[in-house]
C-alpha cells in the first residue's frame, strides 16, 4: 500500500499535531493528581473530545465495518450499542461518579463493600483492560503494516509495525498522563469528526449514492439472517452493563470539573460516537459494491481509503485511523496505571506512573502478537470481568440492601456464567446477556438477603454519592 509524497506529508502533519498537543499539555503536569485525573478540572469540550476518542477505537471500528461489508445496511444497528450504553451511563452514573470524586472506579466498590471487593474489582478491571488494549494493538497492526511496507519497499514483521505504534503512544502518554492524553484526544477528535464523515461521503460518491448500496445488497441474504437480531440485542444489553462500570469512563468523570460537565459530556459523546461508527460502516458497505470478494472483511475500511481517496485525503484517512488507535490506547494505559497504583496501596508518584506505563506497553505489545486472532470475539470476551461487576455497582449505588456477600457472589457467578456460555453455548452472547447476567443479579440479591451488612458503611457511602432508589 503506497502513500505518495502529499499523503505522507499530511499523515506526518496530523501525527505531529497529535503528539505536539500531548507534549505541550505534559508541561503543566507537576503532581500525580495531574497525571491521574488531570487536576479534576476538565471542561466540557475537552471531556467530550477524550470520551469520544476513548470509545472510537480501532478494534471496534474494524470489527463493525467488517460486519457492514458482509451484511449491508442492517449492520448500522451495531453502532446503536453506543447510543444505548452511553445513554444509560449518562442517566445512571455520570453525576454519582463525579460526586464520589475518586481516582479509580474500583474505589467505589471499596467505599461501599470494603477493601476485599475493591481488590477483586480492580483485578477484574485490570485483566479486561489488558485484553482490550491487546486487541487495539492487533487491529492497528492489520492497518499499518501495509503502510510501513509501502514506505520501506519490503516486508515488515507485525512485531515491528505494532512496536512502532506502541512507541508512538508512549510518546503521548508517558510525560503527562491524563492531561496529555486528553489534549491529544482533543486534537484527534477535531480531525476525526471531519475526516470520517468526509470518507463516508467519498465512498457514497464513488458508488453513485446510497440507493446503489441498498440495491447491491438486495442480491444477498437478508442482513438479519447474517447478523441475527439476537446477537445485536445481546451486545446492546451487555454494553449497557459494561459501560456503567467502565473504568476509563469513570476516570474521566472524576476528572470533570463538576457534575453538569460530567453529565453533558457523556450525553454529547453518545450521539457523536454512534454517528462516527456509522460513517465508518457506510464506507465499508460502499467498498463492497466495487470489491465484493475481499479476502479479509476486517481490511475493508483501510482498503476503501487506499482505493478511493485522492492524494492528500488518503494520507488524512490513515492519519485519522492512527489518531483513533493512539487515543484509545493511551486512555486505557492511563486508566490501568491509575487503578493499579491506587488499588494496590502503593505510594503514588510520577516516576512510578511512568515506569508502570512502560511495563504495560511492553505487555500489550507481546500479548497482541501472541494471543489475539479474531478481533471482535477477543474484544467481546474482554468484557466478561467488567459485566460480572454490574450487580456490585448498580446494587451498591441504588439499593441500600446490597451487601458485601451479595456483591462477591454476583461477581464470581457472573464470570463463571459468561465463561460457561462462551465455552458450551452457540450464540453465547445472547445467553450471556439474557441468562448469565440476570442470574448473577438474582444470586447477588439472594446472598444480600441471607448475609446482610450493617448499615453504617452504606450510610457513609450514600452521603457522598446521593441517596439510593430502593431500600
Amino acid at each position: 500500500m503506497n502513500l505518495d509524497g502529499l499523503d505522507s506529508l499530511v499523515f506526518g502533519l496530523v501525527l505531529a499535531a497529535v503528539l505536539t498537543a500531548g507534549i505541550l499539555a505534559s508541561r503543566g503536569v507537576k503532581t500525580a493528581k495531574d497525571w491521574l485525573v488531570a487536576g479534576r478540572s476538565m471542561v466540557l469540550l475537552t471531556l467530550v473530545g477524550t470520551l469520544v476518542m476513548t470509545e472510537l477505537n480501532m478494534a471496534t471500528m474494524l470489527a463493525f465495518s467488517a460486519q457492514a461489508y458482509l451484511v449491508g445496511p442492517w449492520a448500522l444497528s451495531l453502532p446503536l450499542v453506543f447510543l444505548v450504553g452511553l445513554g444509560a451511563y449518562t442517566l445512571l452514573v455520570a453525576k454519582r461518579y463525579k460526586r464520589l470524586n475518586a481516582t479509580s472506579v474500583a474505589e467505589l466498590y471499596g467505599a461501599r463493600f470494603g477493601p476485599g471487593l475493591q481488590r477483586l474489582a480492580s483485578l477484574c478491571f485490570l485483566i479486561a483492560m489488558l485484553g482490550f488494549v491487546a486487541t487495539y494493538v492487533r487491529s492497528a497492526e492489520l492497518v499499518f503494516t501495509p503502510v510501513l511496507e509501502g514506505w520501506s519497499g519490503q516486508s515488515v514483521s507485525p512485531w515491528i509495525s505494532s512496536g512502532v505504534l506502541v512507541l508512538l503512544v508512549l510518546a503521548v502518554t508517558l510525560g503527562g498522563g491524563l492531561k496529555a492524553v486528553a489534549a491529544s484526544d482533543l486534537a484527534a477528535f477535531f480531525i476525526s469528526v471531519v475526516g470520517l464523515p468526509a470518507l463516508a461521503w467519498m465512498g457514497l460518491s464513488a458508488v453513485g449514492g446510497w440507493s446503489q448500496v441498498t440495491s447491491f445488497y438486495e442480491a444477498f441474504p437478508p442482513g438479519m439472517e447474517l447478523l441475527p437480531p439476537r446477537f445485536v440485542g445481546s451486545l446492546v444489553l451487555l454494553t449497557a452493563f459494561t459501560y456503567i462500570a467502565s473504568p476509563w469512563y469513570g476516570q474521566r468523570m472524576f476528572a470533570a470539573k463538576d457534575e453538569q460537565t460530567a453529565f453533558g459530556g457523556v450525553a454529547i459523546s453518545a450521539v457523536l460516537v454512534t454517528a462516527l461508527y456509522m460513517a465508518a460502516s457506510v464506507l465499508a458497505m460502499c467498498f463492497r459494491v466495487q470489491i465484493p470478494d475481499l479476502a479479509d472483511a476486517q481490511t475493508a475500511l483501510p482498503g476503501a481509503i487506499a482505493a478511493w481517496a485522492p492524494s492528500g485525503l488518503r494520507g488524512l484517512g490513515f492519519a485519522v485511523l492512527l489518531a483513533v488507535v493512539m487515543s484509545t490506547m493511551s486512555s486505557i494505559w492511563n486508566t490501568w496505571v491509575a487503578m493499579a497504583l491506587t488499588d494496590s496501596g502503593a505510594q503514588i508518584s510520577l516516576s512510578r506512573t511512568r515506569w508502570l506505563t512502560v511495563l504495560l506497553a511492553l505487555g500489550s505489545w507481546v500479548i497482541s502478537n501472541l494471543l489475539v486472532d479474531d478481533i471482535l470475539d477477543n474484544m467481546i470476551l474482554a468484557n466478561v470481568p467488567i459485566a460480572a461487576l454490574a450487580f456490585g455497582l448498580l446494587g451498591g449505588l441504588f439499593w441500600r440492601g446490597a451487601s458485601r456477600a451479595g456483591a462477591w457472589a454476583a461477581t464470581i457467578s457472573g464470570v463463571a456464567g459468561a465463561l460457561i456460555c462462551w465455552a458450551f453455548v452457540p450464540l453465547y452472547t445472547w445467553w450471556w446477556a439474557i441468562a448469565a447476567v440476570p442470574l448473577s443479579f438474582v444470586i447477588g440479591v439472594a446472598a444480600s438477603r441471607i448475609w446482610p451488612d450493617s448499615p453504617e458503611r452504606a450510610q457513609a457511602f450514600y452521603a457522598r454519592t446521593g441517596a439510593p432508589w430502593f431500600g
